[in-house]
């Protein structure tokens, strides 16, 4: 396959092709990425960055989480044309072009990612792990108090979307559903209507992914994932997701957080 062309700004990816097993029992859908995540300037590995393959309606068909040297492996579902996407706090959301991926074979990709200072409190500033942590924390602690004494950062799959990542989303996006998928937040239509993806458990016995789906939060308040389209993604302020939660917090429960700040 050749090099796939990329526009600018979007994520520097270079895929060549490994190899071809065809006929090695490997079966239809052995089709499968692999590669690493770097920083564009320094080519230091980026750990737990999350890895995402889209279909052409940017839907999750696959998801990896980096390792602590940046690895990762795609297991892709079936052949076909998809987008490859990266997030990862502290750095730019970036998305390659359209690229195609044949059956039975084996991509080797880098994924280059730039970083980004993220939006806090209206500012631009560089935003250190622990003051992530305490973000996150103090908002949490202040929808319930069980989440005293916690540290939300430590939690695999832990993310948060705020500032101009999510103002950009919400540009890209006719509702709030549409939005979360723009911020690559896994949602698919389950038997019992929608359901927000955490991570995958497996069957211990055939080890078959199983889909989990996570608790939906409005400022603290439980809502089922269907009433996430009805939301004006306007008042939306940020989306936290600390599995097997995610929280959607608006524009007024920031004010009404800052007001008891202040009253303290």
């Amino acid at each position: 396959m050749p090099n796939a062309k990329l526009l600018p700004g979007s994520l520097a990816v270079v895929l060549t092709l490994a190899g071809v097993h065809a006929g090695g029992g490997l079966g239809a859908s052995a089709q499968t990425i692999r590669g690493r995540v770097l920083e564009e300037d320094s080519g230091a590995p980026i750990s737990i960055a999350g890895v995402y393959l889209l279909d052409q309606d940017r839907d999750v068909a696959a998801r990896a989480l980096a390792d602590s040297v940046g690895r990762f492996v795609l297991r892709v579902p079936d052949s076909g044309q998809y987008y490859l996407a990266a997030q990862r706090i502290g750095y730019f959301d970036t998305e390659s072009p359209l690229v195609i991926v044949s059956a039975e074979q084996e991509y080797e990709v880098d994924l280059s990612l730039q970083p980004e200072p993220i939006r806090l409190d209206g500012l631009e500033v560089e935003v250190p792990l622990l003051r992530q942590n305490r973000w996150a924390r103090d908002r949490l602690v202040y929808m319930d108090s069980r989440h005293w004494g916690s540290n939300p950062v430590e939690v695999v799959g832990f993310r948060l979307i705020l500032g101009a990542r999510l103002e950009e989303a919400k540009l890209k996006s006719a509702d709030a559903l549409e939005m979360l998928r723009w911020v690559y937040v896994p949602i698919f239509n389950n038997l019992g209507g929608l359901c927000v993806e955490m991570r995958p458990e497996f069957d211990r016995r055939g080890g078959v992914p199983q889909r989990v789906c996570g608790a939906t939060f409005l400022d603290g308040i439980p809502i089922p994932p269907e009433h996430i389209e009805a939301l004006d993604m306007r008042s939306l302020n940020a989306v936290m997701i600390v599995p097997p939660e995610i929280h959607l917090m608006t524009v007024r429960f920031e004010q009404q957080f800052q007001e008891r700040l202040g009253g303290e």
